[in-house]
């Protein structure tokens, strides 16, 4: 019989079991498959494993290394062998031992030909013996370079003799490094073209160098100058220019940072004419000698700031500058203008340092009106020239006015109090009107919008100032806040000497007599005394002599009877000793920056209770503070010890194992603050007694 119809649910659960016969078949694929990767993976990491074991592998270490040389390098020979101990054994004995590389880098030159090696010895062995070999090599690079050239080639012996013997390498003042460079560079050319430093533009080198040694130029100096020799190893030239210029008399005088300072930039500047010839008249005005020793100096660190080619240029700009009558003499103003051209011309070039005013640079305030140059009279370049100049102090001026206004508006809009306002308005002043009449119509036209908007930008500044200042009215900074106000400072005693007080002597060639009491009530009481002494001793000779003569003849001729009556006189008048203020150490100080100002007792506070009347407890010996209880404490007793760190709950526990001390007990006296200080004096300890007790805290034992 047919089934035409299959029931519902039994359909369902036919469907059911076969979703779950599906499931469990994937996820034994799944397992199986996860089974099989891991088994892949398992046998190549064996694999991995066994080639690497079967892998032939080297390690460098230093018990092997002695092991790997004699299988790598060949075998010496006996000449070879014996070369090198020859050689070790001239230069054994020498200052200076080489590293570890350069012992192996000789040792190979030695190796490769050991006749030639043996020729290196011998010459090696007459340079050390002479008296130079030792001032002229004086450390291990220079050793280094010696030893090799003579391995390299024996014949540049008599070229190194020279070379250790020349004036620059004897001297203690060429700087190391350059000493070094120098002499390797005299062995390479000595080894490659057979000179010495007695022809060519070695020999010029070599004069050029001793030159800058003997005129106190320092390291900086020597080492441009050898690089320029590096750079142009024929110029000879160049080298006799900055020889010449080291030399001069007018920079032999000159301080050592100047002199290097100059030497160098010359150097850098391959010796040029132009600029020693600037060099000079700088360092020559009247006006660079009236400069601080500092600012001197700067002013080459900012012709240095300039490109190479810009040296003579900057060298005039800076000596303008300061033969200028609006930046006078003054060291701050000096050196803000040579900060200021020294950024000008390293960031915008030589013509931005030419644009600059000759006037001080001051960093706050409103700029300064620039002076323009006067066109009366110029024609053609003269002219152009001018009126670029003119042009850029314009332009400058604005400028900065647009600049300092806008760094006001900032600083009056993060004003928190009415003081950062106030601080504000000596600096808000009206733009100075230019007379722009040396322009050309389109530059004044440009110089009047740029004016225009300067104005614009200061009324806002200015309308802004006034509504903060209405906003902060009132409105004070704290007082913790505040600038303490600086102490006056304490004006120190006034002393009587003849050449301080001519006035007294010129009073006493007036009066007939000295005055018969001390006078220790008027404030020139010690000069009365040498009035009297002087009087009683000189009497009408002095009315003779000028002031001057009285100085020199007090001096000499009653020196010893004014010291004796000012002795008497002094012992026997009524002197007031004034109290010596002591710390609690007993050491005398001074008030002021050690005590501080005198301290004022400070009042108990009155009260209108009715109370008892108590007696005032004083405090007992410390033995029987110590076996009390804290309770058993009176209220002075109980506060020295809160001083000294205890409580309630220590103070009662001290004797037990847990007890912990506070800090001040085992803390020196000198090391106490004032108040444990007192507290220790009051407990009746002296400074031996406390510091013996504090020891056998800390020490031994019972630490």
């Amino acid at each position: 019989m047919a089934v035409d119809k299959i029931d519902p649910q039994l359909q369902s659960i036919i469907s059911d079991a076969q979703l779950r016969s599906q499931k469990t078949a994937n996820k034994d694929d799944q397992v199986d498959a996860a089974r099989k990767a891991a088994e892949k993976r398992q046998a190549e990491k064996k694999r991995e494993i066994e080639a690497e074991r079967n892998k032939e592998s080297f390690v460098r270490s230093p018990q092997q290394s002695p092991k790997a040389s004699k299988l790598i390098q060949p075998q010496r020979s006996a000449q070879a062998t014996s070369a090198l101990n020859a050689w070790k054994a001239v230069t054994d004995g020498a200052a200076f031992s080489l590293s570890p590389s350069q012992s192996k880098v000789i040792e190979s030159h030695v190796v490769e030909d050991p006749q030639r090696s043996q020729d290196a010895a011998a010459a090696f062995s007459e340079l050390s013996a002479k008296p130079a070999f030792k001032q002229a090599v004086s450390s291990r690079d220079q050793m280094f370079n010696l030893q090799r050239a003579l391995l390299e080639k024996p014949q540049v012996a008599p070229a190194a003799e020279k070379v250790l013997d020349s004036k620059f390498m004897q001297s203690s003042n060429a700087d190391n490094r350059t000493k070094t460079s120098f002499l390797k560079m005299s062995l390479n050319q000595a080894s490659k073209g057979g000179t010495d430093l007695s022809v060519g533009g070695l020999k010029h080198a070599a004069q050029m160098m001793g030159t800058l040694v003997d005129s106190g130029v320092g390291a900086m100096g020597q080492r441009s100058a050898l690089s320029m020799v590096e750079r142009r190893p024929t110029d000879t030239k160049a080298m006799d220019s900055v020889s010449k210029f080291s030399s001069s008399p007018v920079v032999q005088s000159q301080t050592p940072a100047v002199k290097t300072k100059a030497a160098s930039l010359l150097a850098k500047a391959n010796g040029s004419e132009s600029v020693a010839k600037g060099f000079q008249e700088l360092v020559s005005a009247p006006a660079f000698k009236e400069q601080t020793t500092s600012n001197q100096a700067r002013m080459f660190s900012t012709i240095g700031s300039a490109k190479v080619q810009d040296y003579r240029a900057m060298t005039d700009v800076t000596l303008n500058a300061i033969r200028s009558p609006e930046l006078g003499n003054h060291s701050g103003d000096v050196s803000t203008w040579l900060k200021s051209a020294a950024s000008k011309v390293a960031s915008e070039g030589i013509g931005a340092a030419k644009a600059l005013p000759n006037r001080p640079m001051s960093a706050a305030g409103m700029p300064q009106p620039p002076k323009l140059v006067d066109m009366s009279g110029l024609d053609g370049d003269e002219l152009q020239q001018a009126r670029a100049q003119n042009r850029a102090k314009v332009i400058q001026y604005y400028t900065g006015v647009q600049r300092h206004l806008d760094k006001q508006e900032k600083g009056i809009e993060g004003a928190k109090f009415a003081e950062d306002i106030h601080g504000f308005t000596q600096n808000l002043k009206t733009p100075v009107n230019l007379d722009l009449s040396a322009l050309t119509p389109e530059e004044h036209a440009f110089a009047m919008e740029r004016r225009e908007s300067v104005l614009k930008k200061f009324d806002e500044v200015k309308k802004l100032h006034r509504q903060r200042s209405r906003e902060l009215r009132g409105k004070r900074r704290p007082a913790a806040e505040r600038i303490a106000p600086e102490q006056k400072a304490t004006t120190s005693p006034r002393y009587f000497t003849i050449e301080g007080g001519r006035h007294n002597v010129a009073s006493l060639l007036t009066k007939d007599g000295a005055p018969a009491t001390l006078g220790l009530e008027t404030p020139d009481w010690l000069g009365d005394v040498v009035r009297q002494a002087l009087g009683s001793q000189s009497g009408g000779s002095l009315n003779q002599a000028g002031i001057e003569e009285v100085a020199k003849a007090v001096a000499t001729k009653v020196a010893s009877e004014v010291v004796e009556s000012l002795t008497q006189s002094l012992g026997t008048s009524a002197t007031t000793k004034t109290p010596i203020d002591r710390d609690s150490m007993g050491v005398p100080r001074s008030r002021g920056a050690e005590l501080g100002p005198p301290q004022i007792a400070v009042r108990p506070k009155q009260s209108s209770a009715l109370s008892s009347a108590k007696p005032a407890l004083e405090v007992r010996d410390s033995a029987t503070i110590f076996d009390s209880n804290w309770k058993a404490l009176s209220r002075a007793e109980s506060a020295m010890l809160r001083n000294l760190g205890w409580d309630q709950s220590s103070w009662d526990n001290k004797l037990s194992a847990q007890a912990k001390w506070p800090r001040p007990m085992f803390t020196p006296f000198a090391s106490l603050t004032p108040i444990q200080r007192e507290a220790v004096e009051r407990l009746g300890f002296t400074v031996e007694a406390w510091n013996k007790r504090v020891e056998a805290f800390t020490s031994g034992r019972n630490a």
